[in-house]
């Protein structure tokens, strides 16, 4: 098992203080919802098959023009009835840190809000916001990811219409 993805993981598993649970925002990539994908880090799906997450052929690729190859999930195989996360203590970062996202910005990482997917921002925890932080930060520090990566999930983003 990778450990620095499971220690990444449990910094960003703060409560957000948030109740999702009958909500009616679909901020899941469900497929119905365009614009909406769950990125996936370099080794993240081997490590969730580890956990016993089954990826059932959900896993899709995109090639950006610089060469990078990103792997993302558009229809999430793990939501059930009520947008409840059936693998939610081995969900992806990016699930993991929703609605809060990160971007390089002249190789500093910069931290936003989505709050046209999320109508409860404004009730998140700060304990949230600095597991999210922390959890970003030692994932760029310890894969120190080129820039192209970041630059492949802009365009992926432009593509996707986000």
């Amino acid at each position: 098992m990778d450990n620095r993805l499971k220690l990444i993981h449990n910094k960003a598993s703060h409560s957000s203080g948030i109740a999702c649970e009958g909500c009616p925002t679909p901020c899941c990539p469900t497929g119905n919802k365009e614009g909406t994908y769950m990125l996936l880090l370099p080794k993240e799906r081997e490590y969730m098959k580890e956990v016993g997450c089954s990826f059932e052929g959900s896993v899709e690729t995109f090639t950006a023009s610089n060469g990078v190859v990103l792997e993302f999930v558009e229809n999430c195989p793990w939501l059930k009835d009520g947008w409840m996360c059936t693998i939610y203590q081995h969900r992806p970062l990016d699930c993991r840190t929703f609605p809060r996202i990160v971007t390089l910005d002249k190789a500093q990482l910069r931290f936003g809000e989505v709050p046209e997917r999320c109508p409860s921002v404004g009730d998140l925890r700060q304990e949230h916001y600095e597991g999210v932080r922390a959890a970003w930060k030692l994932w760029f520090e310890t894969t120190n990811p080129p820039i192209e990566w970041f630059e492949a999930v802009e365009e992926l983003d432009k593509q996707k219409n986000i």
